[in-house]
């Protein structure tokens, strides 16, 4: 007989998670996910806990950038437009574009958050309305780390994961700090979870 899982949730802590996973619809959602006494089920513990590399900020951000500061090259130097324009006004225009796109950026930074415990892999995206998605790790068939040349000059990475069941969809860890260190740790979480699984 295989052993029972350590941190299976009791009846209290499933009550807990099913309140929060109907009602996280304002600013605090994101506190009320990762409070402990809100998410970890019995004897769970937090193994780790991240978000994204700030880079994900300016990387998300760049394309827009460039459009917008491509445009605003392009509308000063035609003449129709520098008639109706003048220099300080589009500058400035451009300056409030980008500035709410890193904003956005950074909102949707501050959202995501990448939990492992010994006995699950959690997601967290979102700010005001956060989707929750979660896994057991013994149901975690591989782990792929796949890195782009401007991660890897920033020494950051993305952590893709299969999962057994055919009905769940694989999960990503975007734009991840040492990547190498977050998968051996992911490993080895997995492998002592099977661990105690084993007759």
């Amino acid at each position: 007989m295989p052993r029972r899982p350590q941190c299976l949730p009791n009846s209290s802590a499933t009550d807990r998670w099913s309140r929060f996973a109907g009602s996280a619809s304002s600013a605090v959602g994101v506190a009320q996910a990762v409070s402990p006494q809100n998410m970890l089920h019995e004897n769970e513990i937090v193994i780790l806990m991240l978000r994204p590399s700030v880079w994900y900020i300016f990387v998300t951000s760049s394309t827009y950038i460039v459009v917008v500061l491509a445009l605003a090259l392009l509308s000063e130097t035609s003449q129709v437009i520098d008639h109706v324009i003048g220099l300080r006004t589009m500058v400035t225009i451009t300056a409030i574009l980008v500035a709410c796109r890193l904003l956005y950026g950074v909102m949707e930074w501050i959202g995501y958050h990448y939990i492992l415990t010994n006995c699950r892999l959690i997601t967290i995206q979102g700010l005001l309305q956060p989707q929750i998605s979660q896994t057991v790790l013994g149901r975690i068939s591989s782990i792929t780390l796949t890195q782009s040349l401007p991660q890897k000059v920033l020494r950051t990475g993305t952590l893709g994961f299969t999962f057994e069941a055919t009905n769940m969809p694989s999960g990503t860890w975007h734009w991840i700090r040492s990547p190498q260190r977050v998968e051996q740790q992911i490993r080895q979480a997995i492998g002592r979870y099977r661990g105690k699984m084993r007759p």
